[in-house]
């Protein structure tokens, strides 16, 4: 588990298979709070049985180990997932096409080994790029994309004339 610099909670090794993208944790946290909405509306239901019946198998493995066994620190837990997510770093990327998860994948490896450290990608698709991507990290912009160096070249060419 690596523990985040701003708070005690403790994310799990495995979240990092599953929560790559904004979209991703966000669908994982709308999954957590469903979770934690059946815990507390039955008694009837184990824990377990509510993991089986409401988790993709992807993110069992990762409730199971937010949750532990324990439905009263439940709440707590997932608060301490959802803040400690707030603060991971982000990458905007704007691509001119929509990326596979494999290229997801790849990509957010890339990202990773350059910021050694956990990084969720916010994806935009903007088919008007036509060709390559727009980066925004730690402030800084880069314009990528083909159509940024269309109309570089044409405000170099308007400015001779």
């Amino acid at each position: 588990m690596r523990r985040d610099k701003n708070t005690s909670f403790k994310l799990p090794e495995a979240l990092f298979t599953v929560c790559r993208t904004t979209n991703e944790r966000r669908q994982l946290i709308d999954e957590l709070q469903f979770i934690e909405q059946q815990l507390y509306s039955t008694d009837k239901l184990d824990i377990k049985e509510i993991i089986d019946n409401n988790c993709r198998e992807s993110t069992k493995e990762i409730v199971v180990e937010i949750l532990g066994q324990d439905k009263v620190l439940f709440q707590q837990r997932i608060n301490g997932f959802i803040e400690t997510t707030k603060t991971l770093p982000q990458v905007k990327l704007t691509l001119a096409w929509e990326p596979t998860n494999q290229f997801i994948l790849r990509l957010w490896q890339k990202v990773v080994s350059y910021t050694q450290g956990p990084v969720l990608l916010a994806i935009r698709f903007d088919p008007w790029l036509i060709g390559g991507a727009i980066i925004t990290a730690k402030g800084k912009y880069g314009d990528y994309s083909l159509r940024g160096r269309i109309d570089h070249l044409l405000k170099e060419k308007t400015s001779y004339v």
